[in-house]
């Protein structure tokens, strides 16, 4: 998963990341990108809004996008976590 963010109105969001990354393994599985130090991946993917979730698949083929700011809770990082077969505690 990649979340791209605009740095100066969504730093919260990148916590939220960190929080519901903590204790886990998949640290690695949630990358957060800020729009102002990637304009090629912004270019790449079309990027129009941000906050912007890409979830891929195992052949990183994009399979879901979400751009609602609401839906990107600390519960719905954990969940997706989860989904993913990652949610594995330390």
């Amino acid at each position: 998963m990649v979340l791209f963010l605009d740095e100066k109105r969504h730093h919260h969001l990148k916590q939220y990341v960190d929080q519901a990354l903590e204790g886990t393994l998949g640290q690695h599985l949630i990358s957060v990108l800020y729009k102002e130090n990637h304009p090629a991946l912004i270019y790449s993917y079309k990027i129009q809004l941000t906050p912007t979730l890409l979830i891929f698949n195992k052949d990183v083929d994009e399979i879901a996008r979400i751009t609602n700011e609401e839906l990107l809770t600390i519960p719905f990082f954990r969940k997706a976590l989860l989904l993913a077969g990652h949610e594995i505690f330390i």
